[in-house]
This record gives C-alpha cells, structure tokens and sequence, in this order.
C-alpha cells in the first residue's frame, strides 16, 4: 500500500490534529487487542464510570457501563433458558411492591411486600401471609406428619371423617385426663370402688348429639328426688310431721326453753317472745314447717334439737367427725327476719344430761349467742340471708371435733334485735348428715318418726288401774309404746287436775299423792302404792282409770 501524504493543514506542530482511514482499509485481523485498546483484557475491577466502544449505526462511540446496565435492566431477558448464577447474593428490588413469576405471559405467583412483611400468591390468590416468625394459611394445609414444638391453634379440625369443633374441644380444655378415664368413655367394663354421690358431682350426657356435664342434683329432679337422699339424719322429725303436744303454742305455752313440735325446744330471750305453730311447708317437698311467730319485738329467738348420745354414733366417730347440716326456710317479711344464723353444737358434759337450754346470754344483733357451760359452736355461725321464698341452705363440712364431746345438737335462730311483730321465720326438712357434703333430705314414714319421737315423749294416755289392800296399792300395768331413752317421769291426771283418778263404779273422782312407782322402766310401768287418804276403802276392789303422761327428753 502506498503512504499518502499528509495535508499541512491538518499538522498542528508536531500532531496530526485529524486523519481519516478509508473504508475497510484496515483488515479484520489488524483489530486485535492490542490494536484496539493497546492494553491487556481486563478481568476485573470493572465500575460504572468505566466505558466500552459500540457501533452506533456504523459510528463507532463510547458508552459508559452504568448506562449500558440501565438498558439492559429496562428491557426483557428472553431466550430458552436465562440462568442467574452469583458466587454472592441474587437481590430482587422492586419499588412496586410486587415480585412477580410468569409462564409465557401468565402470572403463576408472586411475592408481595407489606409492611416489610412477606405475602405469597398463588396465581392471583393470596395463599400465606407472613407476620414475623408467624405465618397464616389461608387455604387448606395438606401434608404428612406435622411436627410442632409450640402449640397448634385452631377452631376445630377433622380426624378421618370425624369433624371436632371448637365447642366440642372446650370440653378437654384444661382437663387432666389418664387412659383409664378414657377407656371409661370409650366403653371400658372395669368397675370401681363405690362413691358418694354429692350434690356437686357431675355426670356426662348426650344431650341431642352434645356431650354435656351435668350435675347430679339435676339428675336428683328428673327421678323426681330419689337418689340422692343422705343415708343418716340425727335429727328426727326434722319436717315437723308430729307434734304431739299441740301445734299451737301461745302465752303460757310458749316460754323460753319449752318443747313444742316434738324432740324441738323453743329458745327465747325471755317468755312469750313468738308464737309456735304448725305451718304449711315448701309445697315441692314438705307437708309441714314449724312457724316462729315474732309476739314480743326486738329480742332474739330460735329452735334447738340435742341428739341422743347413742344417735351421734351415726354422725361418725366423736370427737373426729365430719358431718353437713342442711335445711329450708323462709320468711313473711325480709326487712326485719332477714338475719339466721344456723349452727352445729357440741356438749363436753356428761352424756345426755344436757342443758336443753343452750343460750346463756343471748348478746346484741350481730354477735353469736354466749352457749352455757359445756356446749360449744363447731362451725363459724354466719347470716344466710333468708328471703321470702324457700330456700335449702347448707352448712357443709363441720368437724365435730371438741374432746370428750357426746352430744350434738342443731341450733338455729334469728339473730335480729328489731324485729317486727308478726312477722314470721318458717323452717323445715331440717338434716345432720355424716360427711363434707349435704345430700337431700332423708324423708321417713310417719309411723317411724312418730316411734322416734315416742322414744322421749307419750302424751297424757287413758290408762285402767286397780286397787286392793288396806295398805292402797293401785295397780296399773302399762306397757310403752316404745321403749324410752330411760325411765321416764311419769305424771299423773284427770279431767285436767294432776293426781286425779276417776272410780269406775261410782263416777267419783279421788285426788290421790303417790308415795312412790314401783317397778317403772324405760319399757312399762308396773303399779304404784301409798296414797292418801290411805283410809280410802271404798277403793278397794274397784277399777279407776286416769291419764298417764311419759317424759323422757334430754
């Protein structure tokens, strides 16, 4: 090739300010690197103010590397397969929110920022949402075993084709359930030792397809009371069925430490302070209540019911025993009678040679009655806010535990200090039960607590007698209806005047003084000698008749 002289024009002192080299003057194989940049291949070190040369149109031009990365990122990657391989991170930033992952156009998924935390689509459908180390499923989450180390939580779930919701899972909520409980449910045949059923005791039902727990006095009511009753009550003629006294008692009748419905004393802050009657009883349960009728206003009252020694054997061992007192109440009026009080008793004297009246002082409204000597309270007395309606009130869980108790006795009462008259406090289907727990009344056929009561007390009874002897002796056998705590006082009287006989064959009447009973036992009476007038001859072979009166009571 021949060298072309250079215009001078184009010389600007030592250096060609411009030269042209035609077209294809310079063969390929001259455009090595070295030609090109007159250095070595760079490997690395590459920054965006670096720049490479690029035919724009046939104009060779610079670009710098920032520039390039900005139009290759603005434009599609396409091809059959695009790998991106980093020996460091692969960083996805979009400013949209949204990452998003196609098959030929059509979204399949995506990765969705909010609030810094992670959203996963399915399609166009939001599958998990991510809130820390917490994640939401928003469908169904079908898998092999599931291991957690925390807790599951959820409103129900499926086992097999059993659906359990979460009313159903309350139920095993905070139970302490063992294999044997549940092989019970699941129709286990062994068989425990026997229980008491109490009151607060539950049983499981099918209530409609629900399993419910129920308690067992609702079983109590659907076998319309039956059950549940407790198996001993100390007290007797705890429903008030006998009085075999009367069932009215006024002035006269009605004086502190006096007993009117049979085996009950009234006590009183002084005489006549309430009226003692035969009342109507809770019409569910109980035929009769004793009714306490306010006469004297402003001073305190109530019953009592000592328990023979030999009785308080059935309350458990003494002075170790655990027992319940349970009974009903109302009252007329609620503004004044509002305040009973109920207690369980203890006397450390001689066995049943009681003091039947229990109050010593009977104290202001508010504080507990001082006991005389000897009887002692065995549980904290406290209001049980008697309203007018019926109500079974229960004093559960007493230990009788004072030493050399051998006597018990139930004390109730009112324990107000204004009271109005004529108001009335009404009790029944009193019961002293051995155990922690009160069970329902223990109803007994009136035959039985009329022998009961009989064991105390036989009112005035027409008995036939004889008499023989210079001497007087008046015979009358008489055998007890029952046999009596012990030997019991008896008294004597006709048409109303003590120590009277009626002579049979004269219609006269002779008022005699006995000189003793002979041969009188907790089971009869024999005959009884030594009257006077002793000059009473006319007597002497005749039968006479009068009216005997049996007193046994503790």
């Amino acid at each position: 090739m021949a060298i072309q002289k250079v215009p001078t024009d184009l010389i600007e002192g030592d250096a060609i300010t411009e030269a042209s080299i035609a077209d294809d003057a310079v063969e390929s194989e001259h455009l090595n690197d070295n030609v090109i940049s007159g250095q070595t291949e760079i490997t690395s070190g590459l920054v965006d103010a670096d720049e490479l040369l690029y035919s724009d149109g046939g104009t060779i031009k610079r670009v710098g590397l920032d520039t390039l990365q900005t139009h290759i990122l603005t434009g599609d990657l396409t091809g059959s397969t695009v790998t991106l391989d980093s020996s460091g991170d692969v960083v996805l930033d979009a400013d949209g929110g949204d990452v998003f992952f196609k098959d030929d156009g059509t979204t399949f998924g995506s990765a969705t920022n909010t609030s810094g935390n992670l959203i996963v689509k399915s399609g166009t459908t939001t599958a998990l949402t991510f809130s820390g180390a917490n994640v939401t499923a928003a469908g169904t989450v079908d898998s092999g075993a599931i291991t957690s180390t925390g807790t599951v939580t959820g409103t129900g779930f499926t086992i097999g084709s059993a659906a359990i919701d979460e009313t159903e899972l309350e139920i095993l909520d905070g139970a302490t359930v063992t294999t044997t409980e549940l092989n019970l449910l699941d129709g286990g045949t062994s068989v425990g030792s026997s229980i008491t059923v109490a009151d607060g005791d539950g049983f499981i039902v099918n209530d409609g397809g629900t399993m419910k727990t129920i308690p067992a006095t609702d079983l109590s009511t659907y076998a319309g009371g039956g059950g549940g009753a407790a198996t001993y009550n100390g007290i007797i003629n705890g429903d008030f069925v006998v009085w075999q006294r009367g069932t009215s008692f006024t002035s006269g009748d009605n004086d502190d430490d006096t007993y009117t419905a049979d085996r009950w004393v009234l006590v009183s802050a002084g005489d006549d302070i309430v009226d003692v009657t035969r009342q109507a009883g809770d019409s569910d349960t109980s035929m009769y209540s004793i009714g306490l009728d306010v006469e004297t206003t402003n001073l305190k009252f109530g019953i009592v019911q000592i328990i023979e020694n030999k009785n308080c054997g059935g309350l458990g061992d003494l002075p170790t025993a655990t027992v319940s007192l349970s009974f009903k109440a109302r009252v007329s009026d609620a503004s004044k009678l509002d305040n009973v009080k109920a207690a369980v008793l203890s006397w450390s004297g001689t066995a049943d040679s009681v003091t039947s009246d229990v109050v010593s002082a009977w104290a202001t409204e508010g504080t507990d009655p001082t006991l005389n000597t000897s009887w002692t309270y065995e549980n904290t007395p406290a209001n049980l806010n008697v309203t007018t309606s019926w109500v079974r009130y229960k004093i559960e869980n007493v230990s009788v535990d004072t030493a050399g108790t051998n006597n018990v006795a139930v004390f109730i009462w009112s324990d107000v200090a204004d009271t109005t008259a004529g108001h009335i406090l009404y009790i029944t289907d009193v019961q002293l039960e051995p155990g922690a727990t009160a069970n329902d009344y223990r109803r007994e056929h009136i035959g039985t607590t009329m022998t009961n009561c009989q064991r105390y007390y036989v009112p005035s009874t027409l008995t036939p007698l004889t008499a023989y002897g210079a001497t007087g002796v008046l015979f009358g056998m008489c055998a007890f209806p029952t046999e009596m705590k012990g030997t019991p006082t008896v008294s004597m009287e006709y048409a109303s005047t003590t120590n009277r006989i009626y002579t049979l064959h004269d219609a006269a009447t002779n008022d005699v003084t006995w000189a003793a009973i002979i041969g009188t036992s907790a089971r009869g009476m024999g005959h009884g000698y030594g009257w006077l007038p002793s000059s009473w001859a006319d007597g002497v072979g005749y039968g006479h008749q009068t009216y005997i009166t049996l007193d046994a009571e503790l």
